[in-house]
């Protein structure tokens, strides 16, 4: 165990910074103190809930939730409209109470809102990371929701650092590994922010700027990052098998498991317009983008912090 030197707070051998108030722990002469825990837990809980919404082969919608009620539905008059048949035109609502949102289905809507597995029959206060979803009976007709809580998810722990991927233990407020913050909170006061020379800057002192971060997957829960090659716009990632020369980008065979395996061209990741996309491979294991099986050979756009899986390897995918 290791003290901090700012806050006292005790924390375990490994951390780089607090987690409790952001500050290195190596550092003896640092030039400002960090902003307080406080100051932080403030501001996560002045941060509303999000609701994101994804239709298959669609880019995902978030929606910041701060109305005391949300209605969700076809209807043009919805504040959350979902364009697919399966919704109905007023399908459910969002009610906020002093424990959070919860959704309420109408008695008039035709399919039922499914949430982490259960059928919702009337009203279902959610937690931070709840996935909910309507099906149908028509292949490839589905429409996904998450709900994002920033306050619970500190309490609980498990947030991801969204700079370098470490996952927090509960009620952390920082990343005990590069000191980021985990809340929409600035980041501690007179910090510089890095940035990128100029390209006169960059000439003059014989250096090219640097070139765009290189998007990676950190394999969960065990936090491994996997870069993907620098300069490649297509990868494949799959597990390697040198009996058939086939050797993917991101080679997954060490996380293979027996319940659900990695093909070996399992899916392709692609930089199209500077956006990346994933595409299923025809696997045997499926992929799911989000917690949503992915149909083989369509492309669906990738967002900062989404949650990739392939067979039974769960990965966060990152773009900076």
């Amino acid at each position: 165990m290791v003290t901090c030197p700012y806050c006292k707070n005790q924390l375990e051998d490994g951390f780089i910074f607090c987690d409790s108030c952001g500050a290195r722990i190596d550092s003896i002469n640092a030039p400002l103190p960090p902003i307080t825990r406080g100051e932080v837990q403030a501001s996560i809980s002045a941060t509303p809930p999000k609701f994101l919404v994804t239709i298959a082969g669609q880019k995902t919608k978030t929606y910041t939730l701060t109305k005391d009620k949300i209605t969700i539905g076809r209807a043009d008059d919805n504040d959350i409209i979902v364009s697919l048949e399966i919704v109905s035109r007023h399908h459910a609502t969002l009610e906020k109470t002093p424990a959070g949102y919860e959704i309420v289905v109408s008695p008039d809507a035709t399919n039922g809102f499914i949430c982490q597995g259960s059928l919702v029959t009337q009203r279902r206060l959610l937690r931070d990371g709840d996935d909910l979803r309507i099906d149908s009976v028509t292949p490839g007709m589905m429409v996904g929701f998450s709900y994002q809580a920033p306050s619970q998810a500190i309490a609980r722990g498990g947030l991801t650092c969204a700079k370098c991927g470490t996952t927090a233990p509960a009620g952390a407020v920082f990343c005990n590994q590069c000191g980021a913050s985990l809340s929409p909170a600035p980041s501690r006061p007179g910090a510089p922010e890095e940035q990128a020379p100029s390209p006169q800057a960059a000439a003059k002192i014989g250096t090219r700027p640097p070139a765009p971060s290189t998007p990676r997957l950190v394999v969960q829960p065990a936090n491994v990052p996997l870069s993907f090659p620098p300069g490649k716009t297509e990868v494949i990632a799959g597990h390697k098998d040198p009996g058939s020369n086939n050797f993917p980008e991101v080679d997954l065979s060490p996380y293979m498991t027996d319940k659900g395996g990695i093909s070996r061209r399992h899916a392709k990741f692609s930089l199209r317009d500077d956006h990346w996309q994933i595409e299923d491979l025809n696997s045997i294991n499926f992929t799911f983008l989000n917690k949503q099986k992915l149909q083989p050979g369509q492309l669906y756009p990738l967002n900062n912090g989404d949650e990739i899986r392939l067979g039974q390897v769960t990965m966060t995918f990152f773009t900076s």
